[in-house]
């Protein structure tokens, strides 16, 4: 009978034990969780913050981003319109490392504003000082463009920088 009792009280040992685990296991699920939902939080507020701030710069700044461009030695690597909007932006090359995207619309060069009459192409100074432009972008701006021939540049009045 002693033996059994013995039996008894270690499957109820182990019993507890399991038990024990059993909640220590939840107890850290439970941590791990509301670290993870805080952080998720604090990276939303962080987010926010950002964007807030952005916006207030942009206004500030009149509407328009402003992108500093180092020159290289193929061009700036963008297609623009007549009208001065970004119509192709380049992989690799110095315009999309500055962060300007198809659909941006070129407002300043070098701090002086473009007249309707002015091309970019016009107002590029000669130098290899870096330029900076101001643009002003779309809810239609995007990262990529895809190539357009010789003909269609032509027949839409684009040109390359």
């Amino acid at each position: 009978r002693q033996a059994d009792e013995s039996s008894e009280t270690d499957e109820e040992a182990a019993a507890v034990a399991a038990a024990g685990a059993a909640v220590e296991a939840a107890a850290e699920a439970a941590a791990a969780m509301a670290a993870a939902a805080a952080k998720k939080k604090l990276e939303g507020a962080a987010a926010r913050a950002d964007d807030a701030l952005a916006e207030r710069r942009l206004a500030e700044s009149g509407g328009l981003i402003h992108v500093t461009i180092e020159r290289g030695r193929n061009g700036l690597g963008i297609g623009v319109s007549r009208s001065n909007r970004i119509t192709e932006v380049h992989e690799g090359y110095p315009a999309a490392r500055s962060g300007v995207l198809v659909g941006d619309q070129v407002m300043t060069v070098n701090g002086v504003q473009l007249k309707p009459t002015d091309t970019l192409q016009s107002r590029i100074p000669k130098d290899s000082r870096p330029l900076v432009l101001g643009l002003k972008r779309s809810k239609r701006s995007r990262a990529k463009s895809a190539s357009h021939s010789p003909a269609i540049m032509a027949a839409t009045q684009e040109h390359e920088l």
